[in-house]
């Protein structure tokens, strides 16, 4: 009996994870593999590999961030940073980023988000590697960057720059670019902040949609 029993409680765990390779997290994905199993987030389990093509009409794709302080457009430079383009693409198709707020807005440098935990360690169960091209510089205001904690340890968490910050470069993977609703961003690094330079009140993004 106690054979049977065990026999089909391996089955169960074979059926569990059939076709999908457990990783212990943080595990670093590429545009190859596209994702991992971990026990992070049970959504983003055996994820599809990334989308990295353009399409037919050779533009890139855009990304409508709608947030309670207005609505921000950037273009997502798919063409030159495909893994973290992609990787973004990814997520926000998932609905990831819905619902999540800014949790750290500096003025006159940047605001960030995409962590679903909100307090700035959180993220989507894994890391991508780093992807830097000289073409894609933080060259000026509007600027959408991966936030890290070091080398290859980006996931969710992306920021958008007030200001060129040219001394992130070779550190943080550009990825896109505002193109509408750079306002709003001035006005999320406006707000009072605490201490850690998290907003006194809740900034969030209720919506974001990816259109290609």
């Amino acid at each position: 009996m106690k054979g049977l029993i065990l026999t089909v409680l391996i089955i169960l765990f074979l059926a569990t994870f059939s076709g999908c390779t457990v990783c212990k997290a943080p595990t670093i994905i590429d545009n190859e593999n596209g994702g991992c199993c971990n026990d992070f987030n049970d959504d983003y389990k055996c994820d599809a590999p990334l989308n990295t093509d353009i399409g037919e009409n050779n533009m890139n794709p855009t990304v409508t961030i709608e947030t309670t302080l207005g609505t921000i457009k950037a273009e997502l430079f798919l063409d030159k940073a495909p893994i973290t383009a992609g990787n973004f693409i990814k997520l926000a198709k998932k609905g990831f980023y819905n619902g999540i707020k800014f949790h750290r807005v500096i003025p006159n440098f940047m605001v960030q988000t995409g962590d679903p935990q909100g307090s700035g360690i959180g993220g989507p169960g894994y890391n991508i590697k780093d992807e830097f091209n000289p073409d894609l510089t933080h060259e000026g205001p509007g600027i959408l960057s991966m936030a890290n904690s070091g080398p290859n340890t980006g996931g969710s968490q992306f920021f958008i720059t007030e200001v060129s910050t040219p001394w992130l470069d070779g550190k943080h993977a550009v990825f896109g670019k505002v193109i509408e609703g750079i306002e709003v961003v001035h006005e999320i690094a406006s707000v009072g902040r605490d201490g850690r330079d998290m907003p006194l009140e809740d900034v969030v993004m209720s919506n974001v949609t990816i259109s290609e």
